[in-house]
């Protein structure tokens, strides 16, 4: 409890995030990533977010999230790789996303 006369000003500021992207889903363009002997990295360009928002999933514009610097982890060699996404502007939290690396002597089966 404060006592006394207490003069001045006191300013704070704050954000209001429209959706947090750790729900978010993501599709990726291609089915299947392939070991070349170099990590294999996903970018922007490889994959698309969408939110759910009511009954539908609308998609997130890449200006909205960004891939977090040095996330990628366990994307060299064959198995599960992952990397994060953090929210930018209007959008909170962080997703974590896993792909699969499979090995390059398959890519003419499924490439």
């Amino acid at each position: 409890i404060a006592k006394g006369n207490y003069t001045g000003s006191f300013e704070a500021g704050f954000s209001i995030k429209s959706f947090d992207i750790s729900k978010a889903k993501v599709e990726f363009t291609k089915k299947f990533y392939y070991d070349k002997g170099i990590p294999v990295t996903p970018g922007k360009d490889d994959f698309k977010l969408s939110i759910k928002r009511g009954r539908e999933w609308v998609e997130i514009p890449p200006n909205e999230y960004r891939i977090v610097p040095g996330s990628y982890k366990k994307n060299t060699g064959c198995g599960t790789a992952v990397f994060m996404i953090a929210g930018s502007d209007n959008s909170a939290g962080v997703l974590t996303v896993k792909y699969i690396i499979l090995p390059r002597v398959l890519e003419k089966l499924f490439g």
